[in-house]
């Protein structure tokens, strides 16, 4: 994954390479198995150099995304192995423990640990688990020549931003196989260096992106089933969405992608999950259903690309030297603008997928059959045109002129395996 940021940062593999500390023709190859994993090709090659594919264009915003949280996984996990972080329970008479040595002693350790949760237990069947969290986030460029603006110039900025996340979790058990939760949490999505990389110079950071989260919920277990369902309410400020730099309100280039600020967002929404093994002669079958119903909207318009619902069923068999699934997936209606026009609201579409292994001694065989009912739904599409083009998004007949880009679902696949333990 930072071989292909590297890449796509530089649109050049000479100077990625350079930039990495591998060598060129080892670099392609890691590019090139990456695409074959991918099933598209991210770079069009060019005499001189690459350029990203449409398809890597949003990968590439994507990765970014993915290797931040993996450094700050690495952090989180260094802290805990050094004893810094983690979770400290404790439990407490709660007629007499709320004064004097205990809340002292209960700041004076959150002064020093700020990483450390601590679960506090004033009840046999009630766990309340406060936390609360410091960020401080600092992010410097000091290019002498930034390759990104046009024309090249020196940039030098920096900015730190800072940050209090308090969170609690509580918990309560009302039956050995039933109990009921509640949580809160603050959160904060801080933008990456590549902020500073813009073709005109800016030393003005973008704010970051926080949320206050809400959810309650109640899980509840037997031998054979098992249900949770949960609702849940997600406040965002700074909502951060990413179009075409050619799309209102921007006026820039169609082959750029810009970060539109909407201001305040919500998601909100209802979801559950329910699961029953079978016994007797139906043993090692398993059957599922899970859904979810909610909204994400912002200035009173959903966002695009947010489904309105979800749902996923299917059945699981597993027995003796056998394993059987077969899953399908269904993404409720959504839009593909801002606006929320008509033309661009994508139906509803589903994709199953089954899968069969066999173990002969060491060996496992299997087969999996993608999207088996080979749907070609339009699953996003990418809108370049000024003004819709045709009567909806399935004239294709009268959308020859059209420069939106579609996004269908792959086309039916099979997949053989051979596994071998040693």
């Amino acid at each position: 994954m930072r071989y292909f940021v590297g890449v796509g940062e530089e649109q050049h593999y000479g100077r990625a390479a350079k930039r990495l500390g591998i060598a060129q023709p080892a670099l392609s190859r890691q590019i090139q198995d990456l695409e074959r994993e991918l099933g598209f090709a991210l770079f069009d090659r060019l005499p001189r150099g690459v350029k990203l594919s449409a398809a890597g264009k949003l990968f590439l915003d994507d990765a970014r995304q993915i290797l931040q949280h993996v450094d700050e996984a690495k952090l989180r996990a260094e802290r805990v192995a050094n004893g810094k972080a983690g979770t400290l329970r404790m439990g407490f008479v709660e007629s007499i423990s709320w004064h004097g040595v205990v809340p002292d002693s209960f700041r004076r350790f959150r002064l020093r640990q700020p990483d450390v949760e601590l679960e506090l237990h004033p009840l046999p069947d009630l766990t309340v688990t406060p936390g609360f969290k410091y960020v401080e986030w600092s992010r410097s460029v000091a290019a002498p020549l930034e390759q990104k603006t046009v024309p090249v110039v020196p940039v030098f900025a920096s900015y730190t931003t800072t940050r209090d996340l308090p969170f609690m979790t509580v918990n309560y058990k009302i039956e050995p196989s039933w109990s009921v939760y509640a949580q809160y949490a603050q959160g904060i999505q801080i933008p990456d260096i590549s902020s500073f990389e813009q073709a005109k110079p800016t030393t003005t950071y973008p704010k970051a992106q926080t949320t206050t989260n809400y959810q309650l919920g109640t899980v509840f277990y037997a031998d054979q089933f098992t249900f949770d369902a949960d609702v849940y309410y997600i406040g965002v400020n700074n909502n951060i969405i990413y179009q075409l730099c050619s799309v209102a309100p921007f006026t820039g280039s169609a082959g750029e992608t810009c970060a539109l600020n909407t201001g305040t967002a919500t998601y909100r929404g209802i979801e559950g999950e329910g699961t029953y093994a079978f016994d007797g002669m139906l043993e090692g079958l398993t059957v599922f259903l899970n859904g979810s119903v909610g909204s994400g909207k912002t200035g009173g318009l959903w966002i695009k690309g947010v489904p309105m619902w979800t749902s996923a069923q299917g059945i699981f068999y597993k027995r003796g030297v056998w394993k059987v699934s077969l899953i399908d997936k269904v993404v409720g209606q959504q839009y593909s603008d801002l606006a929320n026009t008509s033309f661009y609201k994508l139906p509803a579409y589903t994709n199953m997928d089954f899968k069969v292994s066999v173990d002969e001694g060491p060996l496992e065989f299997g087969v999996g059959v993608s999207n088996v009912m080979n749907s070609r739904s339009i699953g996003a599409v990418t809108i370049n045109d000024k003004a819709p083009i045709g009567a909806n998004l399935t004239d294709y007949a009268n959308r020859g002129t059209s420069l939106d880009q579609y996004y269908f679902q792959p086309s039916r696949g099979f997949q053989f395996t051979v596994k071998a333990r040693f």
